[in-house]
C-alpha cells in the first residue's frame, strides 16, 4: 500500500494548482483567438438616422476600426417630396476629421470652410431630391481610443438633424 508523506501530499497539491492554472490559461488563449475569428477586434460600420417632415438623412461612420485600415463615411440626405434640395451645408467636427487621412470627397462641394471646431461643405445646388456625401478615408496609423463627433445637416440655412456618435480605435 502506498502511503503519503507530508510532502508528496505538498507536491500533489502543486501539480493540480499547475495543470488548473494551465487549463485556465488554454481557455483563456482559445477564447482571445475565437473572438478574433470572428470579428470581434476588426472594423464595424454604424448608422444613425433622422427624419423630419421634408428629409430623411442617414449616416453612416466607421464605430469601430483599427489604425491604418480604410474606413467608409457616408452622409444621404434625401427630399421626401422629390423636389430638388435647396443649398445644403455639412458640418462635421475638425477633430474627428483629424483621425483619417483624406483621398476623396465625392462629390466636390461648391465651398469648404473651416475653423477650429468644424468643417463645413456646402453644396450651393443640389439638382436631384438626393445628395450622397461619401469620403475615402483611411484611419491615422497613429490614432487609439475613442473618437466623438458631431455633423450637422444645414438646408436653407436651418439646422435639419444633428448627429452625436463616435469612432473608437482599437490597438
Amino acid at each position: 500500500m502506498l502511503t503519503l508523506q507530508p510532502s508528496d501530499t505538498h507536491q500533489v497539491e502543486n501539480a493540480r494548482r499547475g495543470r488548473l492554472v494551465r487549463r485556465v490559461a488554454i481557455v483563456l488563449i482559445a477564447a482571445f483567438v475565437a473572438a478574433g475569428v470572428f470579428g470581434v477586434f476588426g472594423y464595424r460600420q454604424g448608422t444613425t438616422a433622422a427624419h423630419t417632415a421634408d428629409y430623411d438623412i442617414d449616416l453612416d461612420y466607421p464605430s469601430v476600426t483599427r489604425a491604418g485600415l480604410p474606413a467608409h463615411w457616408a452622409i444621404e440626405v434625401v427630399r421626401r417630396d422629390g423636389d430638388a434640395i435647396g443649398p445644403v451645408e455639412i458640418r462635421t467636427s475638425a477633430n474627428y476629421l483629424d483621425l483619417f487621412d483624406h483621398n476623396d470627397l465625392v462629390p466636390s462641394p461648391d465651398s469648404i470652410t473651416q475653423s477650429i471646431a468644424d468643417v463645413a461643405w456646402t453644396y450651393d445646388r443640389v439638382d436631384s431630391s438626393t445628395l450622397l456625401v461619401t469620403l475615402d478615408i483611411r484611419t491615422q496609423p497613429n490614432a487609439r481610443w475613442r473618437y466623438p463627433a458631431t455633423t450637422e445637416v444645414v438646408i436653407d440655412d436651418d439646422v435639419v438633424a444633428t448627429f452625436h456618435y463616435r469612432t473608437t480605435v482599437a490597438p
